[in-house]
């Protein structure tokens, strides 16, 4: 999924992270150059400018023969756009501009991205914890590319042990987001690299105390809550507290798995390899179901080429 440079300038310009939206947008526009935004649906005819937009899917409108219409899984976006328009534009729009907008439009609580790479049997590790590297170099890409977008970006105690992770954005162009680790009882979080970009917090039940006597964390976030979903919720809040209106989390399985199951996902995005592992460690552990039925179907969902490897990206249905 190439790139072009000057679409991407754009689309991570920090600046514009918290954006300066005029009062209730309904839709933006891409006319192959620039972006726009509107109050009220702009005009779509045959000889109209527009290679795309994006809009509420509130409300239903006509479009001509020449441009084709979907429906994203993020915020239950519509995606209109001309027919004939490359697909490399396509997908860069779809993966980047739509995330985005939902990251300039979230509410009182951060809008939620999974991305884990998995193998074709939904491994996303071997026993050992082993995962680098699943993916190919365009996932890699990729997922830096969603943190420079994103505000801020999430992983339990596991991953910081298993990985090592530094979390900030290096191979592309960007900011790195804030780093939080969700973690009750680890101590230990010497394998989590330092860096001088990004702040960096612990994220803990306030039943579980901690001294941040090493100074790794720039602060600790103490979360209340009875229930799974009500500390998921209460997390969310105190990220959002903290100025973070988008939020990544990139796992482990436990970490993605308390998102889920409080159905706190708004997008889910599986970047597929062909690899088959046989034993490893599952994407997610949800309870038990007894019918197909039963599972969480993704809803809206589009697919993109990742060099040899295809991404999935949809939203849980959790009706």
């Amino acid at each position: 999924m190439n790139v072009n440079q000057q679409l991407w300038s754009y689309l991570s310009d920090t600046s514009s992270r918290i954006s300066d939206i005029k009062s209730s947008p309904i839709a933006w526009s891409f006319d192959g150059q620039v972006f726009h935004q509107h109050s009220t649906l702009p005009s779509l005819t045959e000889q109209s400018d527009v290679k795309a937009i994006i809009c509420s899917g509130e409300k239903d409108f006509p479009i001509p023969d020449t441009y084709i219409k979907e429906k994203l899984p993020v915020t239950s976006f519509d995606f209109i756009y001309r027919k004939g328009t490359p697909q490399k534009m396509i997908d860069v729009l779809k993966n980047y501009w739509s995330i985005k907008l939902a990251t300039q439009t979230a509410g009182d609580l951060p809008f939620t991205m999974v991305h884990m790479a998995v193998s074709l049997d939904g491994k996303i590790a071997t026993v050992d914890g082993h995962s680098k590297w699943i993916g190919n170099e365009q996932n890699l890409n990729h997922a830096h590319r969603l943190r420079a977008i994103l505000d801020g970006i999430l992983i339990g105690s596991g991953t910081v042990k298993t990985d090592s992770p530094t979390l900030n954005v290096r191979r592309v162009t960007g900011q790195s987001p804030a780093r939080f680790v969700l973690s009750n009882v680890s101590k230990d979080f010497s394998q989590l690299q330092q860096i001088k970009d990004a702040p960096t917090y612990l994220i803990r039940h306030k039943n579980y105390a901690y001294k941040n006597d090493t100074k790794i964390f720039d602060d600790v976030i103490f979360y209340e809550g009875n229930t799974k979903v009500e500390q998921i919720n209460n997390i969310l809040q105190k990220i959002r507290a903290k100025g973070i209106r988008s939020l990544l989390i990139e796992g482990g399985a436990e970490t993605v798995s308390c998102f889920v199951r409080a159905n706190a996902v708004d997008v889910l995005q599986l970047h597929h390899t062909p690899l088959i592992l046989g034993s490893g460690r599952n994407m997610v552990n949800l309870p038990k179901v007894e019918t197909i039925k039963e599972g969480q179907f993704l809803k809206h969902t589009y697919y993109t080429q990742m060099g040899n490897e295809i991404m999935i990206t949809g939203a849980l249905d959790n009706d």
